[in-house]
């Protein structure tokens, strides 16, 4: 089925508590974070969500917050923090002039109860083993009624080379993934595909890729990432962050190949 887990081939040095950590992927998302369309586009699309949550002395916790132009972005916006699991992360988030910022080992988060009114987790609980604890855990930093957005791949069957290289344990189905955050305690107020307007280009490239790796299976790690010529990166970028006005007024797409969450912490 769509949503089940699937491991991947190619395991890397993980955290105590099944956090993946690959250290070389690192330097590419440091490079390419700033300029490559998907990173570009996926930013403005939870940036424009963020803006509608914003209130005084809004605090925001970005879990997993990688290179760190997501975290530096935000702090125009309020007063944000970012943990990672990797060290290398967090040299380069504070290359980027990003104040608080910190390495964690593991699933649990050094905060107190109720600290945060948002937690961004993008594109980071396909990595933990635990996803379970890693929900709560988010759920018990974020105040009562504040929020947590949170962005996900879809899909089992488009597993492909580029999930190997990122550490993927899995891929998620829409359905899946609301029982996940309900279980949580979670009030799920949306989840939704995105990165739908190029869904078909995606997909062939993933399946397209899939057949030419079993024939030449000689993969370049970090290889999607590269940046595609100035003009077909501006061209993707612009189609994909187009997604931001229809998300962001409430329009759901009924595919895509990511999920976008946003849930609302009603515990007291």
């Amino acid at each position: 089925m769509a949503g089940e887990a699937c491991e991947p081939k190619d395991a890397g040095r993980s955290g105590s508590e099944g956090l993946i950590v690959k250290e070389p992927l690192y330097s590419i998302f440091n490079l390419s974070e700033e300029r490559h369309w998907w990173f570009r586009g996926r930013r403005r699309i939870i940036l424009d969500l963020v803006e509608k949550y914003i209130s005084p002395n809004f605090r925001v916790l970005d879990v997993g917050c990688g290179a760190g132009e997501t975290l530096r972005r935000l702090e125009g916006m309020g007063d944000p923090v970012g943990v990672d699991i990797s060290e290398e992360a967090v040299r380069y988030c504070r290359r980027r002039g990003c104040g608080k910022v910190s390495r964690v080992d593991g699933i649990e988060l050094p905060f107190q109860k109720g600290e945060f009114d948002l937690v961004l987790s993008l594109d980071v609980l396909e990595h933990i083993a635990d996803e379970k604890r890693a929900l709560a855990e988010y759920r018990r930093v974020i105040k009562p009624g504040g929020r947590l957005i949170l962005t996900v791949p879809a899909y089992r069957w488009l597993w492909s080379g580029h999930d190997n290289d990122n550490q993927h344990l899995r891929r998620y189905g829409r359905r899946q993934l609301e029982e996940r955050l309900v279980t949580a305690g979670l009030k799920v107020e949306r989840v939704t595909f995105y990165c739908t307007r190029l869904f078909p280009l995606i997909a062939a490239v993933r399946l397209i890729g899939n057949v030419i790796d079993r024939i030449l299976p000689s993969r370049k790690v970090g290889r999607d990432f590269k940046i595609p010529g100035v003009f077909c990166n501006r061209l993707l970028e612009k189609i994909f962050a187009g997604e931001s006005v229809p998300l962001s007024a409430g329009r759901d797409f009924p595919f895509g190949s990511s999920l976008l969450a946003v849930c609302r912490n009603e515990m007291t």
